[in-house]
């Protein structure tokens, strides 16, 4: 736990609140039921929800990330409209307002292959700064995809002051292609 206290966990899938609320039992925590919030992150009132539990803690850091199937390159190829009606396509704005709200000290986000303009603009909007050494950047890993944006992506990521990458399954796949030569 290195020093923080988990306040909150959104969640809509049952199996993984189940998972949550056993480990924060595991760890001592008592009001793991309510802190629990099973629950679509996009519904008007997840913030109200969220402060019910949160109450007046700080919130240092918020940890999050979209499901990646309506942004990979093979979801968008088998769907007939290329997951544009997917509404998971839009959970990452609902992150984004969470961050706007609590303003954290760090924030880490996972699984953004495949939509790096769109990630791009929900940092900026957020207010962060890559030369900024005061801002951080955690990356969960899967930044890489087989589709667009991946050269851009890299040189995003090269750029910025404080990084911390985590290696995913993606990122396996990106060293290949600069071993191979196509990105350098």
């Amino acid at each position: 736990r290195m020093g923080y206290k988990a306040l909150a966990h959104v969640e809509i899938n049952p199996t993984a609140c189940q998972t949550l609320r056993t480990r924060m039992k595991y760890y001592g925590y008592e009001n793991y039921e309510d802190a629990v919030l099973e629950m679509d992150i996009t519904r008007d009132d997840v913030i109200d929800r969220i402060n019910d539990v949160v109450k007046d803690e700080k919130v240092d850091i918020i940890i999050g990330g979209p499901p990646c199937q309506a942004y990979s390159s093979l979801g968008r190829a088998k769907d007939d409209n290329a997951m544009q009606d997917d509404p998971r396509n839009f959970l990452f704005e609902s992150y984004v307002k969470v961050l706007n709200h609590y303003l954290p000290k760090f924030f880490v986000f996972g699984d953004v292959h495949g939509f790096y303009e769109i990630f791009k603009k929900a940092l900026f909007d957020a207010g962060y700064d890559p030369q900024n050494e005061d801002h951080w950047l955690i990356s969960l890993g899967d930044n890489f995809d087989r589709g667009p944006g991946n050269k851009e992506m890299l040189t995003f990521l090269k750029n910025i002051k404080r990084l911390i990458m985590i290696k995913g399954n993606h990122e396996t796949l990106l060293e290949d292609m600069i071993a191979r030569g196509y990105y350098g």
